[in-house]
């Protein structure tokens, strides 16, 4: 039995995945070599470190580690999750071993800790953390032999992660690109791949090496090999390789007329204008794949449409922003889709958990519209809705992109900051309460007809209304939710994070220290910090991802720090109810 390694940045959740893994494997040894540490000397980690140093502790990472496999039973699953810096090459010469990578899209972020040693004293919290960001992002890249990219919000045991460490995945209709990486221990992950139904392994002739490919046609069954030409340095190999004639080839039109039959070929940039490209390609004989850039939802219709005329003989997969979550929505339509467990050959590839995470129960689909979104927790929190997507939209495409997407079937949409006010203004009805704010985070599609909502107000006020006493209350930022926050909290003073002067007050306040903070401004935004002289009693933050800057000024300020994960929640339970409450009316 080999032995699984958990490794990733702080702050992903290796400890908590690791108990999930307890659970879901109840047989298995799974060991926090960080809570291991802490046993056995007695002594918190900051500790260790702020007495002999990190060097120090390293060595002692890798001394305990050498212990602790020394005194478990190998013949039962082993899981041991270590440190973020953790020594990595010490672990070259052991025999047997699976390095499971953990990720978050939120990862590139950075994260701020209550809890945690800053690694450079002199440094902030969110600093300290991104300095080492790209060197230990490296480090992993060049180390790991197998991925897993948590979906952000993923905390608790689910059946999907369960599967994928039982090893009972059915990834259905799904393809995915050999790596170079993959290689580090080919036989054992192509094995357990081979029985999770993959569709097709592309194998590309620009990122393997001949040895690599030729290893993998000798493996793979020839009917699940996508040979896709990137290059013509290869193409002498193939004409000379006895492979099957089984085998699925791809051939891309960059590289000019194939010149041998293809099952495929495919278009990744556009040399003629696209509905000149779209009659070319529709003339041809073999099968199309088009993967081209896209930045418009005009675009986006018109080779939606195209795709659908033919999806036996088409595949349309978009790259850019509307890359990953059109290939959601088409996920059981296309003959060729691609997911990636790491880093993939693209990153509009879906990743694992993404795709098996989406249902496919009826038609249309739900989303979270705003820009930025990776880091949102709604599709995961709605993932048992039908189709539930993360959608990229800027203001200024607001009335373009919501008339798109509900031409392809969008049935409902949680709408985030930036939107919101324009989500009011162009919903064909709205509930009284939203009529009453004029802001909208909820909208209900029907006969293209738009209701908007908001449950911003109501899940705030069960979190603020405690606070209706409190005379000194400040709001840092805010945007689309100051009028839900002065509906609850009207003696609260808000400020500008850009210029942080008061809006809703006339010149300076002077001598004035709020109890409370409520921190509503996005580090997108990058917002300035409250005066020094502030020393609040609590920082309370909308914001729910680890890398907002209210917790650094919670550290900053020695204050009580309260999340808005549970607000975040509450108005999440509240959306999903006003969809399905209003869904058939």
């Amino acid at each position: 039995m080999s032995v699984n390694f958990l490794i990733g940045h702080r702050g992903v959740g290796k400890t908590s995945l690791l108990k999930r893994i307890q659970y879901y494997i109840p047989e298995a040894y799974c060991i926090d070599l960080d809570q291991k540490i802490k046993d056995l000397q007695n002594s918190t980690i900051e500790n260790i470190f702020t007495s002999f140093g990190q060097e120090y502790f390293r060595n002692l990472e890798i001394k305990t580690l050498e212990d602790v496999l020394k005194s478990i039973d190998t013949s039962k699953p082993v899981f041991i999750a270590l440190g973020a810096g953790f020594k990595l090459e010490s672990l070259k010469n052991l025999k047997e071993k699976n390095i499971l990578w953990v990720k978050r899209v939120s990862d590139k972020f950075g994260r701020i800790f209550f809890d945690r040693p800053l690694l450079n004293k002199n440094s902030s919290p969110l600093k300290d953390y991104l300095d080492l960001f790209n060197q230990r992002e490296n480090t992993y890249s060049n180390f790991y032999t197998e991925c897993l990219v948590l979906p952000e919000g993923s905390n608790e045991p689910n059946g999907t992660e369960e599967n994928f460490f039982q090893n009972k995945i059915n990834v259905q209709n799904a393809s995915i690109t050999l790596l170079p990486e993959h290689f580090r221990n080919f036989h054992q992950w192509i094995n357990k791949r081979l029985s999770w139904n993959f569709k097709y392994f592309e194998v590309r002739t620009d990122l393997l090496t001949k040895t690599q490919i030729d290893e993998a046609l000798k493996i793979i069954p020839e009917h699940k090999i996508l040979l896709s030409y990137r290059t013509n340095t290869h193409t002498e190999f193939f004409k000379t390789f006895n492979y099957p004639n089984g085998m699925l080839t791809d051939w891309p039109l960059e590289l000019g007329a194939p010149p041998f039959k293809v099952d495929y070929v495919s278009l990744h940039s556009l040399t003629k204008p696209l509905d000149e490209t779209l009659n070319i390609l529709s003339a041809r004989k073999e099968k199309i794949k088009l993967s081209i850039n896209i930045n418009n939802f005009s675009d986006l219709l018109k080779c939606h449409d195209w795709f659908l005329k033919d999806t036996k003989s088409r595949v349309f997969l978009p790259r850019g922003d509307f890359g990953l979550w059109y290939r959601l929505l088409i996920y059981n339509t296309a003959e060729i889709n691609f997911i990636r467990e790491d880093c993939g050959s693209s990153s509009e590839q879906p990743t694992l958990l993404q795709w098996l995470n989406t249902q496919n129960n009826g038609s249309g689909f739900y989303a979270v519209l705003g820009d930025p979104i990776e880091h949102s927790y709604s599709p995961y929190f709605h993932k048992n809705l039908n189709k539930f997507l993360p959608i990229k939209l800027k203001k200024e495409n607001f009335q373009q992109g919501i008339n798109a997407l509900t031409l392809l079937g969008l049935k409902g949409a949680a709408v985030t900051s930036p939107l919101k006010e324009l989500a009011f203004n162009y919903s064909t009805f709205k509930t009284p309460l939203c009529e009453k704010l004029r802001s909208a985070n909820t909208l209900l599609i029907n006969n293209q007809k738009i209701m908007a909502h908001n449950t911003d107000y109501e899940s705030l006020n069960e979190i603020l209304i405690k606070f209706k006493n409190v005379k000194s209350i400040a709001v840092w930022g805010g945007g689309g939710v100051l009028s839900s926050i002065l509906s609850i909290l009207p003696q609260a003073i808000c400020y500008s994070a850009s210029s942080a002067k008061p809006r809703n007050l006339e010149g300076d306040i002077k001598n004035f220290s709020p109890e409370i903070v409520i921190w509503a401004a996005s580090n997108a935004n990058k917002p300035l910090m409250p005066e020094k002289s502030w020393q609040p009693r609590i920082v309370f933050d909308l914001n729910y991802s680890d890398s907002s800057l209210g917790r650094e000024y919670a550290l900053n300020t020695k204050s009580e720090y309260i999340s808005g994960l549970e607000m975040f929640k509450l108005q999440a339970k509240k959306q999903l109810n006003f969809w399905t409450q209003n869904e058939c009316k």
